[in-house]
Formats: C-alpha cells, structure tokens, sequence
C-alpha cells in the first residue's frame, strides 16, 4: 500500500470505529506506511545523488569500474 493510499484509508476508518480507542489503532495501523515509505524514496534519492556526485569527483574510478564491466 502507497502512503497516499493509507492516508486516504484512516478517516473512513476513524468513522466506522466511533470510539478513540478505534481512532488510534487506525492511526497506528498505518503510521508505519505513512512515515517509512516516504524515508525510503528519500534515502535512495541521497543515494543516487551521492552516487553521481561520487563519479564526478573521481571520474578515473568510474572508468575502471566501466572497465571492469565492459560488456564483449
């Protein structure tokens, strides 16, 4: 599930289970997917910048990595 889809999901949940106690075991079902999924794009984004970055900066290892991979 897509964190847009469980933010959608918790108010129709809050309703149907008319009691606080219900409203937060919604809210707590979900919590995960809402802040987790977001980290984990941000985390590869920084990733695959740094990655960049780091072959930029040295451009000689990317060559012997190209290299080393080269396809015959």
């Amino acid at each position: 599930m897509a964190a847009k889809d469980a933010i959608i999901a918790i108010p129709g949940e809050v309703l149907e289970s008319g009691s606080a106690a219900g409203a937060m075991g919604a809210v707590a079902r979900y919590a995960p997917t809402i802040i987790l999924r977001p980290a984990m794009g941000v985390s590869k984004a920084v990733s695959q910048t740094l990655m960049g970055v780091g072959n930029q900066v040295d451009r000689e290892n990317r060559r012997r990595i190209e290299d080393k991979y080269k396809k015959h």
